[in-house]
C-alpha cells in the first residue's frame, strides 16, 4: 500500500506540474470544487481499476445517477425541470476536463425552488380537508413513476403522500393502543390518535423539509461529486472531510452507539453491516437491510430520518455508553419493529472466533463447529491477534477432541484481512493458490499457501448466506474449487469481490492552496478477486453446492442491488490440483438436502412466507381511502402473525448439543449469559441443523 500511494504521489505531482491545468495562472482561480473534481479525476483515472473513458457516454451515466441520487421517487422534479436539465446531459464530462459550474449552480437553484414550494404547500394542508373516504391511490415503487407534467400534479402527489404517511402513522400508533380493534375499522378514525398522528406527521415533514432547505452548497457537492465517482463503480466514492471522520470512526468499531454502519439507500438510512460485538450484534434484533424510518432517544417522541444524509442520521443515533436509542425499522419483509438498543462500544472479544463440539440426537458422530464473525488481524501490534492464528489453535483442539468433521460457519461474515484468509486456506490443503488478484491493466498476483502441513483433513463444510462477503467469498470458494469442502447456504453470496483503499486527496493540492484543506478522500476500488478457476467473485458470488431457502431469496441483495457495479469476468486459471471426489456424491448429497427440506416444516414455512413477500412487494399501488388502507394493513398483520406463530412453534426445537471448550464456571455473569444465548441460538437454528445432517452425509460417504 505504502508503495502503491508514493508510486501515485510521484506520477500526480508531475502531472499537476507539467499540465496547464495547473498552471500559476489556472492554479489563482481554483477553488475547493475545481480542486476536488480535478484532483478526483487525475487519481481515478491513473489508478481506479476500471476507468471509463470521459467522454459523452459517460457524462449521460453520471447526470442519470446524480438525478436518481437526488430524486431517485421522481416526487421532487417536473418533466420541464428535467427537461431543462437534459441541455447539460451530455456535457457532464467537460466538468472533470475544465471544471463548468453552470449545471451544478442551475441545479440548485431549482432544487431549493422546488424544495420550498412543496414545504410552503405542506404547511397548509389541514386535516379537516382531508377526505379519507375519496377513492385515491399512490404509487410506492419508485420504478413505476414518472416526473409529473405540472406543478399542480406534483403538489396533489405530495399531498397524497403526506395522506399515506399519516395512514401509516394511524395504523402505528392505533396498533399501540390496546382499547382499539382494527379488526372492528368501519372507516371512523379515533379522533384523538388521528390527531395526534397529524401532529406528528406534520411535526416529521417540516423537520425533514427544513433539513432540505438548509443544505448547503458543500454537502449537494459531495453528493454531485458521487455522481462522478460511483459511476465507475458504487465503491468509489469521494468522503467529504465530515463523512471520512464518521466513516472513519465506524470502521474502527470503537464508537459509544450501536455498533453498524450505515447507508443511504433510495432516501432511506439502510443497515449495510452489523459490527460484531456491537450493541446491535449482541441486542440481536437489527438486521442487515434493514431501513431505519424514526430514532428515539428512549422513551422520547422519535425523529423521522426518512431523506436524512447518513451523517445526521448518525448523530442522533450516537450517544454516551449505557443510554438507550429506539429504532423504527421497516423489514425486507415488510413488516414494522421497534428495536431498543442500549449504547456501548464494540466487546472486541465478541469479534474473535469460536469453537465448540456438537452431538446431533439423530446423528452419530462428534461435529466440529467453528464460527467466524470476520476475518480480525492487528496489523499495529506485533505479535497482535489474527484470525488465521486462532483457527489454526481451534481446529487443533478440535482434532484433539476426534471431532468426525468440521462445520465452518461464515454467515454475515463481511471479511477483512485477505492474509488470513490465505494462511485460513492452507490449514485445509497440502499446498497451492488460494485466490488471485487482478489490478489495473491485468496486473496479476497469485496468493497461494506454501506450507505443505495440512492441520485438519477430514470433512468439511462452510455454511455461508446473502451478506457472506469478500474474504468470506474468497476461502468458501477455493476450498470449493480444490473439491475440499461442501458449501451450503443462500442461492449466491453477497458478490463484493473487489478492493479498495481510501486516498487522502489533501496530498495532491498544489503549492499555495494549503488554506483549502482539507479536500476530503477517495475511496478507491484497485483491484479485484479471482478464484484459482479464474472466476471472478464479483457480482456472481460463490453459488453453494447445496442451496437453502431463505425469506429474502427473491430481492436483488449485496452487490446485486447497487447501481454501476462492475461486472463478472473470468481471467486464466491458476496450477492447482483438485482433490479426487466421487461423480456421485455431489449429487446424492443434493437429493438427501431436498428430501428433507421438502418434509421439514420450518424449511417450507420459509417458501411460504417467501412466495406471501414476494407477491406483496409487487402490489406496490397503495390505496389512500382509511377503510381500504386499514383493511389491507390489517391483512398483512395477520399473515405476518400466522407466519410467527407458526415460527413459534420451532422455539422449543432442541436436536443439538453444545461442548464447548469454555467452562461457564470460568466466566463472569456477563460472560455466562452471552455464551448461553449463542448456545440457544445454535440449537434453534434450522440452517445449522441441515447442514450437520449434510455433513453426516458427507462423512458417511467419504
Amino acid at each position: 500500500m505504502r508503495n502503491f500511494l508514493k508510486n501515485l504521489l510521484k506520477t500526480l505531482i508531475v502531472i499537476i506540474f507539467i499540465s496547464t491545468l495547473y498552471s500559476n495562472t489556472n492554479l489563482d482561480k481554483l477553488d475547493y470544487e475545481i480542486l476536488v473534481t480535478n484532483i478526483s479525476k487525475k487519481i481515478i483515472t491513473e489508478a481506479q481499476y476500471s476507468p471509463h473513458e470521459i467522454n459523452d457516454i459517460y457524462s449521460i451515466l453520471v447526470y442519470d445517477n446524480f438525478i436518481n441520487k437526488m430524486d431517485y421517487e421522481r416526487k421532487y422534479f417536473l418533466q420541464s425541470d428535467i427537461e431543462l436539465f437534459d441541455n447539460y446531459r451530455e456535457s457532464l464530462d467537460d466538468i472533470l476536463n475544465y471544471y463548468e459550474s453552470d449545471f451544478f449552480n442551475l441545479f440548485i437553484e431549482v432544487w431549493k425552488d422546488r424544495v420550498s414550494e412543496i414545504k410552503f404547500f405542506l404547511n397548509d394542508i389541514k386535516l379537516d380537508e382531508l377526505d379519507f373516504n375519496k377513492s385515491e391511490s399512490i404509487e410506492i415503487d419508485a420504478e413505476k413513476r414518472d416526473f409529473l407534467i405540472s406543478k399542480d400534479e406534483m403538489l396533489d402527489d405530495w399531498r397524497k403522500r403526506f395522506k399515506f404517511q399519516l395512514l401509516r402513522k394511524y395504523w402505528n400508533l392505533s396498533e399501540l393502543d390496546s382499547t382499539i380493534d382494527n379488526r372492528t375499522f368501519n372507516g371512523n378514525f379515533n379522533e384523538k390518535i388521528i390527531e395526534e398522528a397529524f401532529r406528528k406527521e406534520m411535526k416529521n415533514t417540516n423537520r425533514r423539509f427544513d433539513r432540505l432547505i438548509s443544505q448547503d452548497r458543500s454537502e449537494l457537492f459531495a453528493i454531485y461529486m458521487n455522481a462522478f465517482t460511483q459511476t465507475f463503480d458504487p465503491h468509489t466514492s469521494y468522503f467529504a472531510p465530515e463523512r471520512k471522520e464518521d466513516f472513519d470512526i465506524n470502521i474502527s468499531g470503537r464508537l459509544e452507539g450501536i455498533g453498524a454502519r450505515l447507508r443511504e439507500d433510495e432516501g432511506y438510512i439502510k443497515v449495510v453491516d452489523i459490527i460484531p460485538g456491537g450493541a446491535a450484534w449482541r441486542q440481536g434484533e437489527l438486521k442487515i437491510d434493514d431501513l431505519i424510518i424514526e430514532v428515539a432517544q428512549g422513551k422520547e417522541e422519535p425523529v423521522n430520518i426518512v431523506e436524512w444524509r447518513s451523517r445526521d442520521a448518525v448523530k442522533l443515533i450516537r450517544g454516551k455508553k449505557d443510554t438507550e436509542v429506539r429504532l423504527t425499522i421497516n423489514r425486507t419483509d415488510g413488516t414494522t419493529k421497534i428495536i431498543p438498543i442500549i449504547r456501548d462500544i464494540v466487546v472486541i472479544e465478541d469479534t474473535y472466533s469460536k469453537s465448540m463440539i456438537l452431538e446431533h440426537k439423530y446423528i452419530n458422530q462428534k461435529i466440529g463447529y467453528i464460527t467466524l464473525p470476520k476475518f480480525y488481524h492487528d496489523f499495529k501490534n506485533q505479535g497482535g491477534r489474527s484470525s488465521a492464528e486462532d483457527i489454526k489453535k481451534d481446529l487443533i483442539k478440535l482434532n484433539n477432541a476426534n471431532v468426525d468433521g468440521l462445520i465452518f460457519d461464515l454467515r454475515n461474515n463481511g471479511g477483512g484481512a485477505l492474509e488470513d484468509v490465505v494462511k485460513m486456506g492452507g490449514f485445509f490443503i497440502k499446498d497451492g493458490p488460494i485466490v488471485q488478484v487482478n489490478g489495473r491493466n491485468n496486473r496479476k498476483r497469485i496468493l497461494a499457501d506454501r506450507d505443505k502441513n495440512i492441520i485438519f483433513d477430514k470433512p468439511v463444510v462452510f455454511i455461508v448466506n446473502q451478506y457472506s462477503a469478500s474474504a468470506s467469498e474468497i476461502l468458501a470458494s477455493a476450498m470449493q474449487d480444490y473439491n475440499r469442502a461442501i458449501v451450503v447456504g443462500s442461492n449466491q453470496t453477497f458478490g463484493k469481490g473487489t478492493v479498495q483503499r481510501f486516498i487522502n486527496m489533501d496530498q495532491f493540492i498544489p503549492p499555495g492552496k494549503q488554506n483549502h484543506t482539507p479536500l476530503g478522500s477517495l475511496k478507491l476500488t484497485i483491484q479485484k478477486f479471482y478464484r484459482v478457476n479464474g472466476e471472478s467473485t464479483q457480482f456472481k458470488g460463490v453459488i453453494p453446492d447445496i442451496i437453502l431457502p431463505f425469506k429474502n431469496d427473491y430481492r436483488d441483495i449485496g452487490e446485486r442491488a447497487l447501481d454501476n457495479y462492475l461486472e463478472w469476468d473470468t481471467i486464466s486459471k491458476t496450477n492447482y490440483v483438485k482433490l479426487n471426489r466421487d461423480d456421485d456424491l455431489l449429487p446424492y448429497l443434493v437429493e438427501n438436502s431436498r428430501d428433507r427440506i421438502s418434509n421439514n416444516q420450518f424449511f417450507q414455512e420459509i417458501i411460504n412466507r417467501r412466495n406471501i413477500l414476494e407477491k406483496n412487494e409487487s402490489n406496490s399501488r397503495i390505496s389512500l381511502k382509511n377503510i381500504e388502507y386499514i383493511s389491507r394493513a390489517l391483512f398483512e398483520k395477520e399473515e405476518s402473525e400466522s407466519h410467527d406463530n407458526i415460527m413459534d412453534n420451532f422455539k422449543d426445537f432442541d436436536l443439538i448439543d453444545i461442548i464447548s471448550f469454555n467452562l461457564l464456571e470460568d466466566m463472569n455473569e456477563i460472560e455466562r449469559e452471552k455464551e448461553k444465548k449463542f448456545h440457544d441460538k445454535l440449537k434453534k437454528d434450522f440452517y445449522l441443523n441441515e447442514t450437520i445432517f449434510v455433513l453426516n452425509d458427507l462423512i458417511e460417504n467419504k
